[in-house]
């Protein structure tokens, strides 16, 4: 079991420790802009082939005082343009604070741990902790602070040889975890419950009103994640009309299929899981542009079955 650091002779001394090997491992240095989409600022920060680093101590926040700790991948390193932080791994200095996503904790053998609690955002509303656990390989683990059990995402062991290949990988994951959850191919719907999946369909349009129109230079038709989703999960990556698998694995690894509306959108169809089917592109194109009336028929009677 961990025991938080919540002294602030210890947290220094941790965070020390974490600099010293960072230091070690991260030779070379250079002068780059860094920061987030929405602003970034120059800074000299340590790399080496995989990792860039940099760290301040931010004081005047009477709120949340802390050790800001900057982390991002050198193979974007660039010169010429802004640098993505991957991940702020922040450490709180005045004992415990969950505004703060990192702290040190210290197992029985008096190892020290550099944890994270999760909360990685992934760029879209309802993509987080649970989506990053669900699609990374990270497992929580448990933390004993003042007395209660929480869990938080162990990066490494910040003493140990191998914490800067820990480090590394645990930055490939986050950046893969946003890289899907901002070209939509994860959402908020992704990993949640079968039952939790129909509640957020029931809920979301209890009366089964038809989808409202976006308009821009064609008119479009609000689609629900959960609705989708659902339809997905149903056919299991076999295409539900001419019953082969999907072409292809996406990049988060699920076969690839697309969500057809059967009463189609643009002639009054609803978004529900009655009415919507999964097909490979071929027989979804087929549909469009032949949309036989038994194949109709058949997926009806395949959606009405699988429909809550």
């Amino acid at each position: 079991m961990f025991n938080m650091v919540v002294e602030l002779e210890q947290i220094n001394k941790c965070q020390s420790i974490l600099l010293e090997n960072l230091s070690a491992s991260l030779q070379l240095s250079g002068d780059f802009n860094i920061g987030f989409p929405g602003g970034s600022w120059n800074e000299t920060i340590k790399f080496n082939d995989e990792i860039w680093f940099h760290h301040f101590e931010i004081a005047d926040d009477a709120a949340s005082p802390r050790y800001w700790n900057g982390f991002g991948l050198a193979q974007n390193l660039s010169s010429n343009k802004s640098n993505n932080i991957v991940v702020e791994i922040n450490i709180p200095t005045n004992g415990i604070n969950r505004r703060v996503a990192g702290f040190f904790a210290e197992n029985e053998m008096g190892e020290i741990g550099l944890f994270h609690r999760g909360s990685l955002g992934g760029g879209r509303k309802g993509v987080g902790k649970q989506a990053f656990l669900s699609w990374s390989s990270y497992e929580l683990t448990p933390v004993l602070t003042d007395g209660n059990n929480e869990t938080a995402i162990l990066v490494g062991l910040i003493e140990s040889d191998d914490f800067p290949a820990k480090l590394y990988q645990f930055l490939l994951n986050i950046e893969g975890f946003k890289q899907l959850a901002t070209s939509g191919e994860i959402n908020e719907a992704t990993y949640i419950s079968d039952e939790e999946l129909l509640e957020r369909i029931l809920n979301e349009n209890p009366k089964q009103k038809r989808p409202k129109k976006s308009t821009s230079e064609t008119i479009g038709y609000e689609r629900s994640e959960f609705v989708k989703e659902f339809a997905l999960r149903k056919a299991n990556g076999e295409c539900q009309l001419c019953k082969r698998d999907g072409p292809f694995k996406t990049k988060s690894g699920r076969i690839f299929l697309e969500v057809h509306h059967i009463d189609w959108l643009s002639k009054g169809g609803l978004d529900i899981p009655k009415n919507v089917i999964a097909l490979c592109p071929n027989c979804h194109r087929t549909m469009h542009y032949v949309n036989n009336q038994k194949d109709i028929e058949k997926l009806k009677s395949i959606a009405c079955e699988q429909a809550p």
